[in-house]
């Protein structure tokens, strides 16, 4: 029997993993509770209280923090694959991603770099490499706030509109929405921008429809018995099935003696009289009643608009999924005077709904081939195959043979298109029979060795700057580069990008400008002490650091005459050079002891004041 895959690695063996692994565990202690308390979590520790705990100065602990991001991109830069791998991530950054979906894609983002703590390649990354990326539960290099209007704005349609995916995809190449270019993700994206997604009635295309605004909540009571309705309530902005449920749950336990709540209303009764409930309660109970599957995995809620007649329509559903429409019979609602059988036929709609949202998110694992006859997700799971093999042969030095190369992919696939897949990429030569390895770059082509530490992101300020030609504050250089990232995280950057240094204390310059560069006080007077061979003059030190800092002189003076530092005679100098060895002590006791140095016992007698 022909063996033709190979059980798939665990993420945990994936190159970025092990890197990322060995770097966290060759951190000291200090640093590694740095990333853990204030770096990698969502509710961080100031830098000021783990100084204190951990006994160093603030400062220290900044410094330190500001260097973690470098070291890791110098680790990343030593291997090849893990940087291959970190870089395929950062690049699918740039448009907006659920981060279940990138970690489905990416399971080694979920693996563990600590034996010792709960820390995740991906809560890493985002700590140090992608600080702003995680917003809410998409992953986005950018404000998605402003990447969410500018979708409304490209597409531009109206309340109850229709246009089809095709054209929507079009429409926002053309505008230069960065939006992801799959159709499912897409159709995610796009049903969290509150529009539908739904097949066209001749099932040849996806159309993507506005819904028409929920009206504004209204106080009154309703005819069944129900609550009185809050005021000044306004229906959740997105139309998710699962932001409907949490509203309803918070609007049905607003008020302690609540009709509903202490009657113990469940969801059936409440969709069985959502026509007749008025405010914002009904709204949301129309909404979940008529909300449909927009894309896989993903429900999303109706407009909330009560149906004309109190007969619910007629809504055929076919007796087993996947059936053609001509087999199908018609299920009629029953009255909606007559309680169980509406609350039975509601039971009955609730299991379809769950069998036909499994059948729509079944889809091919990442480890198993689609279909021949899906071209499309067969062709991304090609180019997917492709990644990861010249992943894998960038990882080892020497020649893989197809079977190899199979062991180390984490995905089944078969030997015969492994081979074809490795044999048609200009990226791999075929070495030998059935052998294959990554392409070098010739001898007269040399490598590109990228600036260490150099962030992409701050390429638009490093033009700010050459445009300005002088120092820029960091709201100035924020709003000229036009960043939208908080102060305190571009400051971070900005210290851990090789071409910007600190002119001032708040001020940013090019480090090819050659410019004095800013620190600390204490280090500035250190490093003029020895400059100057161990000592140097008050009055110089005050005249340079004034000039090229505007430092105040009573600063220091300050700084000048306190540890490390001593200012006698108008001279600075370490104290460590001044201070003058102990004196001997002039009391000496001798090396013997006689007979004439111990008391008698007159002498005692007397002494004590008896005689």
């Amino acid at each position: 029997m022909k063996i033709y895959w190979h059980d798939a690695a665990t993420p945990a063996h994936h190159p970025a993993v092990a890197l990322l692994y060995s770097w966290f565990t060759h951190l000291t202690t200090s640093q590694q509770d740095l990333l853990l308390r204030h770096v990698c979590t969502q509710d961080p520790l100031t830098l000021t209280r783990l100084a204190a705990e951990h006994g160093v100065p603030w400062h220290v602990m900044r410094q330190t923090r500001n260097q973690l991001p470098g070291a890791l991109d110098q680790a990343l830069n030593q291997d090849a694959a893990a940087h291959a791998a970190v870089d395929a991530v950062g690049q699918e950054l740039r448009v907006p991603t659920d981060w279940r979906q990138m970690v489905t894609r990416h399971p080694w983002l979920a693996a563990a770099v600590s034996d010792r703590h709960h820390l995740t390649a991906l809560q890493l990354l985002l700590g140090l490499r992608w600080p702003d990326a995680l917003q809410e539960t998409w992953l986005f290099d950018d404000n998605i706030e402003d990447c969410k209007v500018a979708t409304l704005a490209a597409l531009a349609l109206q309340p109850l509109e229709c246009m089809s995916l095709e054209t929507v995809r079009r429409r926002l190449a053309q505008a230069g929405v960065p939006v992801p270019p799959e159709p499912a993700r897409l159709q995610c994206w796009l049903a969290y921008c509150g529009l539908h997604c739904q097949p066209a009635p001749d099932g040849s295309a996806t159309m993507v429809c506005r819904p028409a605004a929920l009206h504004p909540s209204i106080t009154q009571g309703n005819g069944c018995g129900g609550a009185t309705q809050i005021e000044n309530e306004t229906p959740p902005p997105t139309l998710l099935l699962s932001h409907c449920l949490s509203r309803l749950s918070v609007l049905l336990h607003a008020q302690p003696a609540h009709p509903a709540t202490s009657s113990g209303i469940s969801l059936g009764d409440l969709l069985t009289r959502a026509d007749h409930l008025e405010g914002e309660l009904g709204q949301l109970a129309r909404a979940v009643r008529d909300a449909i599957a927009a894309a896989p995995g993903t429900w999303t809620a109706g407009t909330g608009d009560a149906r004309r007649s109190s007969l619910p329509p007629t809504a055929p559903l076919p007796a087993q999924l996947g059936a053609p429409a001509a087999n199908t019979t018609a299920v009629r609602h029953p009255a909606a005077g007559d309680g169980h059988t509406r609350a039975a036929w509601l039971h009955r709609l609730a299991a379809n709904l769950h069998q036909l949202q499994a059948h729509l998110t079944h889809r091919p694992t990442a480890s198993e081939p689609p279909a021949a006859g899906d071209t499309t997700d067969r062709s991304r799971w090609l180019r997917t195959v492709q990644d990861d093999a010249r992943t894998v042969l960038l990882s080892h030095p020497t020649p893989l043979t197809s079977a190899q190369i199979a062991a180390r992919l984490n995905r089944k696939v078969h030997l015969r298109t492994l081979r074809k897949i490795l044999a048609d990429d200009p990226h791999i030569l075929v070495v030998a029979h059935d052998t294959f390895s990554a392409a070098l770059l010739s001898p007269d082509a040399p490598a590109p060795q990228p600036s260490p530490r150099a962030n992409p992101h701050l390429d638009s300020a490093a033009q700010a700057l050459a445009t300005a030609g002088h120092s820029l504050s960091t709201a100035e250089l924020k709003q000229r580069a036009r960043l939208t990232i908080q102060n305190a995280y571009l400051k971070q950057k900005l210290d851990a990008d090789p071409r910007f240094q600190r002119s001032a204390k708040d001020q940013w310059a090019l480090t090819e400008w050659d410019l004095p560069v800013y620190k600390p006080m204490k280090e500035l007077v250190g490093d003029l002490v020895d400059r100057h061979g161990g000592s140097v003059d008050a009055e110089a030190v005050i005249h340079q650091l004034r000039n090229d800092f505007g430092i105040k002189e009573a600063s220091l003076r300050q700084v000048m005459s306190s540890p490390p530092f001593t200012a006698r005679g108008g001279v600075v100098r370490r104290l460590a050079e001044v201070e003058d060895p102990p004196a001997p002590s002039s009391h000496t006791c001798p090396t013997e002891v006689t007979d004439e140095d111990v008391p008698t016992a007159d002498d005692l007698i007397k002494s004590m004041g008896l005689i």
